[in-house]
């Protein structure tokens, strides 16, 4: 009977494995240097290649990507370029390059349903980090 009811429960766990809401909220946590990096981030139909960036800012300067005003490592410059989210059949990615010498990566993987990845900064006048302990959890954006 045991049996019966925990295989049960992995079937229902599993029905929406994949699926996503039409409109998503990926809210992140990025670790760097022992310190938490909260950003949120809206996309429309994530888990499939038209997936598009949906802007989450009130204004358009505000940008499609909102962040903790707390954050030290990840902020502004994820919204340069406009987010530039990238879409292939493992991943998604978000680029930001503010001012050509400052970049930041954010990688998160289709396989953890996007709530596990990876994120760096690089440039000629930036401190160079790179993270594994970047967490998102996926939610219906309302």
């Amino acid at each position: 009977m045991k049996f019966v009811a925990l295989l049960s429960l992995l079937v229902v766990t599993n029905i929406y494995a994949g699926e996503f809401p039409k409109n998503s909220l990926l809210t992140c946590n990025v670790v760097v240097n022992n310190h938490s990096n909260i950003i949120k981030i809206g996309i429309q139909d994530l888990g499939t290649s038209k997936a598009k960036l949906l802007n989450l800012g009130k204004t358009e300067e505000q940008g499609p990507i909102l962040f903790s005003e707390k954050n030290k490592e990840v902020g502004s410059n994820m919204n340069a370029q406009g987010g530039d989210l990238r879409v292939d059949k493992n991943t998604i990615e978000l680029h930001g390059d503010d001012d050509g010498c400052s970049y930041i990566k954010l990688v998160l993987f289709k396989d953890s349903e996007y709530t596990h990845g990876w994120a760096s900064e690089s440039g000629s006048e930036v401190p160079h980090w790179y993270s594994k302990a970047v967490s998102c959890n996926v939610s219906e954006l309302k």
